[in-house]
């Protein structure tokens, strides 16, 4: 369950196939307005094969078995929006520049690591605050 703003998109890494497991119902999940890590067009399919492959680059990982499912949604995401074709648009000399600004922006904004910086609901509360409360009516 997401708290806080909507943002768009899946993330560079996609939606966790099968969720937390048998701890699902009990995680949340916060994304900050402008962390690609988490707000990643679903259409940008450079940047998530990029954070496909950056997850899987660790052989030893106990999410290997996923991987195959994750690849597999990419790749029919890709095909129900064109294909290669579109693929091939999003890697134009005028893409890069533009995916490399986005990603000048992210890495100096430090909105994937700033979880003081904006408000999740209308208390004010910021995800850190929001979550000590909610782990606290929990214990």
């Amino acid at each position: 369950m997401l708290i806080g703003p909507r943002v768009p998109g899946i993330g560079s890494g996609g939606p966790r196939i099968g969720g937390f497991g048998w701890l699902s119902d009990r995680t949340v999940t916060f994304c900050a307005p402008g962390d690609l890590y988490c707000a990643t067009e679903r259409t940008d399919f450079v940047t998530r094969l990029a954070g496909f492959l950056a997850q899987n680059s660790d052989p030893g990982s106990s999410d290997s078995p996923r991987y195959g499912d994750e690849a597999t949604m990419i790749w029919n995401d890709l095909l129900g929006a064109g294909g290669i074709p579109t693929l091939q648009n999003q890697l134009t000399d005028e893409a890069n520049k533009g995916r490399r600004k986005q990603l000048e922006r992210f890495y100096g904004s430090g909105a994937h690591q700033d979880y003081q910086g904006y408000a999740v609901d209308g208390a004010g509360n910021t995800p850190t605050t929001w979550l000590a409360g909610w782990l606290r009516d929990r214990a």
